[in-house]
Formats: structure tokens, C-alpha cells, sequence
């Protein structure tokens, strides 16, 4: 495809197929790249870890999870359902997605990690539809105990409830040696139920041994939006929450010290009450709300303790836990840490610096903007606050590495100045849509205020400039994701519509690019209907093989990514999966919720990256593993392709030789060119008459074409 439509011609590079061999769609594994392997630049300073995805809503422990002496940071996000982990370096979070991977899938709506058995090695607590789930580390991987966390009620076994948009406290509290877990009345929603472990009192084998203890723990009513009553009495009367579902309105409980910290669904305070006794026998009178410098937290707040800055003190992580935020949330300053010793704000961004993180979902896009024959990056993003106004805009990051080096440099966050529409959920494509040969923005995007999004085109001149947005006549959910494409080879765009409910529409267009008409001509396409388990389709097309068709990939909420070949002869998808190189086994992908994605060789030398856009605001990039190139010691590159504004092309050799350039006759055009090892070296074109070459070194042989 013809990447620069400001060039009247293309420049393309063709290798030999001895050293670019295509691999089957089913043989086809990728890599992801951690904090190392591409560079980004802000406001001049190198991003620690630009690529991890973000953070939104998150709940922290800070333990030695594989037991071998290092102490990690195990992150789990609520918003897209995933757990990480990290290290803490030079004072910046690096999030190893190659261990995190190997997290098992099961973890759901709230993580607790703790040694039960007193091993010597963590284990998990998590949310089931029905309980609660422990995952056992059995030190060569992660084992789920069967059947949910039970405990005796008067004489019967019953499962032990969480909400799961609760956050329970979990952990010997007692110092008695084995874990109790406390959370919030599954019905009710107003008081504390303690289940208490009684393994080590009564000498019992199974380390999980609860009882239904303490069903009015410490004597605590919670009435209202902190309102709170003490000594088992009564919410006053015309006071407190009046329906059953308000009771249930989610609540996280920190333990900490001998005080309890409560978040409540719909409160924007942290309460902190004080328990004046011990754990066993708990005495509360009082409660406060302004225990940190900062107190209002959003909707509903879940607080974590960790060492964050290494001084011997736990300190207090608070964090939003909602799942969305109804566009009233800044998710680009949704992570607090205050000091354990003296309560000070020590960031209001915790994880969100260091990393790209836009806020609230992220929308990738490759385009080379500046006509230097490499990809820049584009990002569009769901929106963050703007003075207490919530709207979304758009990264342009230029690409200014090489294809040894590469790197991406901020260059504008208000791309083109779109804050002024105050648009959310901007999803930039970059087409001639009225083929006058400049390039034109095309956005999806909608209103804060509305439930619906338009596809919005604003037409490229001359000089790089759009002009003002036109409404193609096309309405959709703002949860749906569109891609814009010609699917029946026309001349018209047409659009593939990712409905949030799980299935694929195709709307064919019977107008023009100008004055599209859009009729629905498939409500299943690639033959899926609406799923819950697996939401949020989303699509993207390129060619990632060596036939004239380009794939589907296609990812949704199950976190998969699936390729399909092409649109002549759908059939059945094949999983698309990873080379993990801490597990050195393949395994499969799991992005998370929500992940529009955008693929391109970033540099023309055949190297295949995805771009994944995440819900948490940030990107994840993956790359395709070339084997065949993986194999070859010694090879000569020839790149960009197309050819760049400047009518040059780079030469690059792993290994120091020097080569000679031929025409298609034999003749010797250009002579010892030498090529130092791991250097590029670049070539004016305008030295070569039009026509067709050869580029040979050392057992390599290029065809090359120039204009």
C-alpha cells in the first residue's frame, strides 16, 4: 500500500525470498517488547518504561513473588482485569510483561496476596462469580484449590462472599500465624463480617479453616457516605441508606495497624476510623476524612500499604477502583501515595510517569506525517480532564530512531489543536478520502454528554492543514470501534463496525467518499454474533505473510489476538500467540479488555511491530519474530520503501564488507560501497537513472527498484 500520498511515486525495495521467507499463519509468533527495545521521548527525557499500558485503578503488593530474594511489585489494574509485575529502578516503575504473562488468568475483580501455608511462598486471593478463589504457589507454577474459600456457619459449610467490586482485607492480623480474611456483609452491605482462621489454634491440616466468627465486627454500622455509627447501634432514624441496593453500593477495607481505611462507591473521601483496642476485641468512636493532604479521590477509592520510597515504613497507596469513570475522572492522576510516616502527598501519579499513559483508553495509528519514509505514531485517547472538563485529543509522536535504534519523540499532544471540538474517544485513520492526493484525518469520535459516536472526516490540503469536521450520516454507540476501509474493492470506503456487545457489522457504502450512503449488509461478520465473553471486538488489516491479501487480526475482552486470512476466504481464525522469553515457551496473548491495535513496518526493512492501544490509557507493542532473519548471520538491508521527500535510501550490514550495485543488464552502476558493521549508510538516489537493480554483497542479493 502506498504509505505516502504526498509523493507522486513509490520507491520499493524487493529481497530475495532466500532471506525473507513468509511463515504460515499458524507458525506465526510474536514478541513483546519491554522498557529497552524502543525509546520514547517527553519534553526531551527518555520514557523509563514507554510501552506498559498505563494504570487507571489499581490495588499493589510489594512481595517476593518467586522467593528468590528480590522483592517485586505485583499490580493489579481493575480496569482492564490484569495483573503485573515490576521492579522498582532508579525510582520508575519497568513492568516485565514476560513474568507478568505467566500470572495465572484467573485473578478477577480484586488480587490479595498472601502466604497461607506458610511456605515461604505468596499465594493469591481472588474473586469468583460465587466466592472466593485461592491460587496456590506451588513454586513450579499456580495451582487453583478446588472449589471456592468455604467457612462453618453455625454447622454447615458455606462459601464466603465478596462483592466483587469489593476489596476485602485479607491477612494475619492476629499475629496467631495463619490468614483471616474481613469484608464488608454480602447482603446487607452494612457491617463487617470476620471469618476467622482457626487452623493454628486448633492444630487443623488444612491451613484454610474458617468460621463465620464475627458477624457485627468492632460494632460498625456504615450508614451513609462516611457516616458511620459505633457499639452496634442503629443508623439514626431518617438518616442512612434506605435501599437494599445502596447497602450493597461497593466498599474496600484496608487493615493498617489497628485502624480500619474504607472506600465507599460514590464517596469521594477516604475514612479512616480508629480502632482504639486490638483486632481481636476492636473498639471504634471516631472516623476521619482528612487524614491525607488530599481528600477527594473521585467515586471510590481503594488504598493499598507498600514501601514505596525504601525507608522502612509502609506507605499508603490510594487509588481510584472504579472500573469506569463516566467521564468524570482524571486517570492521569488516579494513583496517590502518601508517606507512612507523616501522611505527606508523595505523588499524585504513581506508575502513570515514565510510561505513556493517556488517561482512559488509547487509540494507536501508524503514519508517516513527516514524509521521511518511517512511521510515526498517533494516539487518540478516550479524554482527561481539562480544567474540569473532560475531552479526549491526539499524541503525534514523530519517529526519529532508526530501524537499529528505534525511538519515537513527542512532538504534539494537542495534534492539530482537536481539544477545541472537545471530542471523547478519538480514533484517528489517516486516508485520501477524495483522492486529490493529500491526506485527510478521519475520526471516530463522540460526545462526553451523548451515548453515540459519529465517524468525522476533515480533508487535508497542500500544506498539511484539515479542515473543519463533516459528519459522515453513520451513528453508533460510543462503545463501538469502526474501521474505516474499501472493503469490496469499489473505490468506496466502507466501514466494519466492532459492536461493544461482541459482533462485527459491515456497512457497505452505495454513495460516494464524499456523500457516503451506508447500507448494513452483514450483522455477523467473520461469523460472530453478539458474546458476552467476548465484547469489545476490535480489527485491524495487514499483510503479515508474503501473499497479495492483507490478514485480520482481531482481538475482543477475552484478551486474545486471532488472525484471519483475509476477506476473499474467511475461515476459521488461528491464535496468534507470544515467544516468552522468561518461560522460553509460546504461550497465548492476553491483553485485557480493550485494545484497538495498528500494525506496520516501522522503517521498510521488513520488521513487523503492532501498536496496541490498552483501556488503562496506554500502549503495549508487539513484533513479529522472523525466524528466517533470525537465522542469517550475514545480511545487507536496503531501506525505506517506499522512498522518502529526500530521494535517498540507507544501506546497513551486520558484518563489515563493501558491495557493488548492478543494473538489470549486469553492468556496474556504483562500486565498493563499503558498509561498516552495524552502521547505515545513506545513498542519494538522484545518482541512479530510473530503472531496475541489483545490490550484491557477501552472500546476499537484493533487487531494487528506483523511480
Amino acid at each position: 500500500m502506498n504509505r505516502n500520498l504526498h509523493m507522486n511515486k513509490t520507491f520499493y525495495i524487493f529481497l530475495f525470498v532466500s532471506l525473507f521467507n513468509s511463515i504460515s499463519g499458524a507458525a506465526q509468533q510474536f514478541e513483546i517488547l519491554d522498557n529497552t527495545q524502543i525509546r520514547v521521548i517527553e519534553n526531551g527525557i527518555a520514557l523509563a518504561d514507554p510501552f506498559n499500558g498505563g494504570f487507571n485503578a489499581v490495588q499493589v503488593s510489594r512481595v517476593d513473588i518467586d522467593n528468590d530474594g528480590e522483592i517485586e511489585w505485583v499490580i493489579f489494574d481493575r480496569s482492564n482485569n490484569r495483573a503485573y509485575i515490576g521492579t522498582i529502578v532508579d525510582g520508575q516503575m519497568i513492568i516485565d510483561h514476560n513474568r507478568s504473562e505467566s500470572l495465572p488468568k484467573e485473578i478477577s475483580n480484586w488480587l490479595v496476596l498472601v502466604d497461607y501455608d506458610n511456605d515461604g511462598w505468596v499465594d493469591i486471593f481472588t474473586d469468583t462469580s460465587s466466592g472466593v478463589q485461592v491460587i496456590r504457589n506451588n513454586q513450579s507454577n499456580w495451582e487453583p484449590i478446588e472449589g471456592n474459600l468455604q467457612a462453618i456457619s453455625n454447622t454447615s459449610s458455606v462459601n464466603i462472599i465478596v462483592n466483587g467490586s469489593d476489596f476485602p482485607a485479607i491477612g494475619d492480623y492476629d499475629g496467631d500465624g495463619d490468614v483471616d480474611l474481613l469484608v464488608f456483609d454480602f447482603i446487607a452491605g452494612d457491617r463487617i463480617v470476620l471469618y476467622k482462621n482457626n487452623s493454628v489454634e486448633e492444630g487443623l491440616s488444612d491451613p484454610l479453616s474458617f468460621q463465620k466468627f464475627d458477624l457485627f465486627w468492632g460494632g460498625l454500622s456504615e450508614c451513609d457516605c462516611n457516616d458511620f455509627t459505633f457499639n452496634e447501634e442503629d443508623c439514626s432514624a431518617g438518616e442512612g441508606r434506605t435501599e437494599l441496593t445502596e447497602h450493597a453500593a461497593a466498599k474496600s477495607l484496608t487493615f493498617s495497624g489497628n485502624n480500619l481505611l474504607v472506600g465507599i462507591e460514590g464517596c469521594p473521601q477516604l475514612a479512616v476510623i480508629t480502632n482504639e483496642s486490638n483486632f481481636t476485641s476492636p473498639s471504634f468512636n471516631e472516623f476521619r476524612t482528612d487524614l491525607f493532604p488530599k481528600t477527594d479521590f473521585g467515586e471510590y477509592v481503594a488504598t493499598s500499604t507498600a514501601d514505596v520510597n525504601n525507608d522502612g515504613v509502609d506507605d499508603f497507596i490510594v487509588s481510584n477502583n472504579l472500573r469506569t469513570d463516566l467521564y468524570a475522572l482524571d486517570y492521569g492522576r488516579s494513583i496517590n501515595v502518601f508517606s507512612g510516616t507523616d501522611n505527606s502527598l508523595i505523588s499524585d501519579q504513581f506508575l502513570q510517569t515514565g510510561t505513556i499513559d493517556l488517561g482512559e483508553q488509547s487509540y494507536p495509528t501508524l503514519y508517516d506525517w513527516d514524509n521521511d519514509g518511517d512511521l510515526d505514531l498517533f494516539v487518540g485517547n478516550k479524554g482527561e480532564l481539562h480544567d474540569g472538563v473532560y475531552f479526549g485529543t491526539l499524541y503525534y509522536y514523530e519517529n526519529t530512531g532508526t530501524f537499529r535504534n528505534p525511538e519515537f519523540t513527542l512532538r504534539d499532544d494537542d495534534f492539530m489543536n482537536l481539544s477545541r471540538f472537545e471530542y471523547a474517544k478519538l480514533n484517528p485513520t489517516f486516508l485520501d478520502v477524495n483522492n486529490d492526493d493529500q491526506i485527510d484525518l478521519v475520526l471516530s469520535a463522540g460526545n462526553r454528554n451523548r451515548l453515540s459516536a459519529n465517524i468525522f472526516v476533515m480533508l487535508g490540503d497542500t500544506e498539511q492543514n484539515f479542515g473543519e469536521p463533516t459528519a459522515w450520516p453513520l451513528r453508533f454507540s460510543r462503545n463501538d470501534l469502526p474501521v474505516i476501509k474499501d472493503l469490496n474493492n469499489d473505490g468506496r470506503l466502507d466501514v466494519l463496525l466492532g459492536r461493544n456487545f461482541g459482533r462485527i457489522e459491515v456497512h457497505l457504502n452505495f454513495g460516494t467518499n464524499q456523500d457516503p450512503s451506508f447500507e448494513r449488509q452483514d450483522e455477523n461478520f467473520l461469523g460472530i454474533d453478539q458474546d458476552g465473553n467476548r465484547l469489545n471486538p476490535t480489527l485491524s488489516f495487514f499483510n503479515l505473510d508474503d501473499d497479495p491479501e492483507e490478514e485480520i487480526l482481531k482481538t475482543d475482552a477475552s484478551g486474545a489476538l486471532e488472525i484471519y486470512q483475509g476477506m476473499n476466504d474467511i475461515q476459521d481464525p488461528v491464535s496468534l500467540n507470544f515467544f516468552n522469553s522468561n518461560t522460553e515457551d509460546v504461550q497465548r496473548f492476553d491483553f485485557g479488555i480493550n485494545n484497538p491495535m495498528s500494525f506496520g513496518d516501522l522503517y521498510g526493512d521488513g520488521e513487523v511491530y503492532g501498536f496496541i492501544g490498552d483501556l488503562r490509557g496506554g500502549i503495549k507493542v508487539i513484533r513479529l519474530i522472523n525466524n528466517e532473519r533470525a537465522n542469517v548471520n550475514n545480511e545487507v538491508l536496503a531501506f525505506p520503501n517506499p522512498l522518502n521527500e529526500n530521494r535517498t535510501f540507507r544501506l546497513f550490514s551486520d558484518v563489515s564488507q563493501s558491495v557493488n550495485i548492478y543494473d538489470a543488464s549486469g553492468k556496474l552502476i556504483i562500486a565498493n560501497i563499503s558498509l561498516n558493521a552495524g552502521e547505515e549508510l545513506e545513498i542519494d538516489a538522484n545518482l541512479i537513472p530510473a530503472g531496475l537493480y541489483l545490490i550484491k554483497g557477501i552472500n546476499n542479493t537484493f533487487r531494487l527498484i528506483v523511480p
